[in-house]
Order: C-alpha cells, then sequence, then structure tokens
C-alpha cells in the first residue's frame, strides 16, 4: 500500500501548514519551519474515567509523559483537580500520554491503559485535549519511537513517529479495513510488534489485528465485578468457585475487582487479595 509516512521535510512542514490554517487563525504573520510563533505551554484535558472504573475504583492519580522542546520525555504524577501546563515540542508532532493509577489499591502507572493526545491534531487554542482513543495513538508513536531509536536506526530515519500521517491513521483505524474486534478495542493488538516491523520494512496495515490468545480457565477466588484495564473493555460478573475463561498472551493482564487483583499470563493465574 501507499506509504503511511511522509518524506522529510515536506512533512515536518505540512505539520506547520496545518497549525496555520486550522490551530492558529488569529496569525497573521507564519515564518520559516524554523520561526514560528506557536506558544509551547498547553493546558492539559483529561478525559472522563469509563463508568466501571469510576463507580468501582473512584478517582485516579495520572501520569502524565510528554517530550518538552529539547526533545526529552518528562514524566509528572498528579491528581485530576491540579494538572500545570505542559511544555511540549512544537516542531513536530508529539504525544502526551497519561496513565491512570490507584496507589491505595495497589494499581501502578502503566497497568490500566492511558488516555493520550497528539500535538497539533488534539490542541485547540492553549489546551490539549486527551482522550482514550488518543492513548491508542500515543502509545504507538511512542512504540514507533522505541523501535527506531531517538534518531532512527540507520535508514529508517523517514519512519519515524513525526513524519507518520497520523490523520490518515486515525480514519484507517475506523474503517472496515481493520478488523472488527481491532476497531471496538485497539488495545487487542501487539503495537510494539506492529512498531518494530514498521520501522523494519515500512507500514502494512494487515498487521494491525489481535495477538494471538489462549483461553486460561481461571477458578474465581470472590464473587463481584471483574474489570479489564482496556477502556473499551467491558467488566464481567462472576460467582465465587465457578470456572472462567481469560483470554491470554505472553504479556501479564490485570483483571480488577473490589476484592483484590486478578493476574493472568498463559497457563498461570494469580490471585491478590486487597489488604
Amino acid at each position: 500500500m501507499k506509504s503511511i509516512f511522509f518524506s522529510p521535510p515536506l512533512g515536518h512542514c505540512r505539520k506547520i501548514y496545518l497549525l496555520l490554517f486550522t490551530l492558529l487563525p488569529g496569525i497573521l504573520t507564519f515564518g520559516s519551519c524554523e520561526n514560528r510563533i506557536i506558544p509551547s505551554d498547553y493546558r492539559v484535558g483529561l478525559p472522563p474515567l469509563p463508568p466501571e472504573w469510576e463507580n468501582l475504583l473512584g478517582p485516579p492519580q495520572w501520569r502524565l509523559e510528554w517530550i518538552n522542546p529539547d526533545g526529552e520525555i518528562k514524566i509528572l504524577e498528579k491528581d485530576g483537580s491540579s494538572l500545570p501546563e505542559l511544555d511540549i515540542m512544537v516542531e513536530w508532532t508529539t504525544p502526551v500520554i497519561a496513565y491512570p493509577f490507584w496507589p491505595g489499591r495497589g494499581i501502578a502507572p502503566g497497568i490500566f491503559r492511558p488516555a493520550g493526545a497528539l500535538f497539533p491534531f488534539d490542541v485547540e487554542k492553549n489546551r490539549i485535549s486527551l482522550s482514550w482513543r488518543g492513548g491508542v495513538d500515543a502509545w504507538v508513536y511512542l512504540c514507533l519511537r522505541d523501535a527506531g531509536g531517538v534518531d532512527g536506526a540507520s535508514g529508517t530515519e523517514n519512519r519515524q513517529p513525526h513524519y507518520f500521517d497520523w490523520p490518515r491513521f486515525r480514519l484507517l483505524m475506523e474503517s472496515s479495513d481493520i478488523n472488527e474486534e481491532v476497531r471496538r478495542d485497539p488495545w487487542l493488538t501487539d503495537w510494539r510488534d506492529v512498531a518494530v516491523r514498521t520501522i523494519q520494512s515500512g507500514f502494512d496495515r494487515r498487521r494491525i489485528k489481535p495477538a494471538p490468545r489462549e483461553e486460561l480457565p481461571v477458578t474465581i477466588p470472590q464473587s463481584g465485578l471483574y474489570l479489564g484495564t482496556s477502556p473499551f473493555q467491558e467488566g464481567r460478573f462472576l460467582e465465587k468457585d465457578e470456572t472462567a475463561l481469560f483470554p491470554v498472551t505472553g504479556e501479564v493482564d490485570t483483571y480488577v475487582t473490589a476484592q483484590g487483583l486478578l493476574r493472568c499470563t498463559q497457563g498461570v493465574w494469580l490471585w491478590i487479595p486487597r489488604d
């Protein structure tokens, strides 16, 4: 298929043109790609929690990660009521990612899937609005960045995430060209594997599919609602001592209940009761 990457420097300037015509209509003079009048401090707008998360776990803390103007990944942990403005890189497409976590319940950052956004596509004035779908995009961006290295491996410089056609990717993810399960829950895909293969040999939409899974039988330790960590995944009410099947991969998946955490991977499950 036609490459989903821009060719630099055209891709770089295309982002600038998008800013000019959609984000900064009040600016009458716009300089070269190196001399732009663009604010770098942005307020963060967090999405509402999925109702099942809110009802079971209450308000979370948030771990924010973003790229600053020096190209460094910055990290900040705050509650959702006192988020600062973020000084972000505006030279090209930039991700902001936010992991909800509940330290009082033993749920660390990274267990639950993140919300996120991409600059400039999710910006209005000086606000960058995070969403759960945007969390997938921000995660894919970071996977591509990690797969190619900060400066790109030899021969892969044009496949860096800031040259990726993100609007086209978003349209693709909503289209019938993508597996129906993945359209409902994009976290079913192994995005790290997709990123590595994309950096190595280019983008191929056929790789966007559910990761291989097997069914793990679990003897339910406590009755209650069992929540997965994807915001697109519905909880399951299960009874104590019944045997339920959980889809597992080589990664460790976590399910949260009011009584504790259930962790599953291939052939093994572990119940961690709440203190």
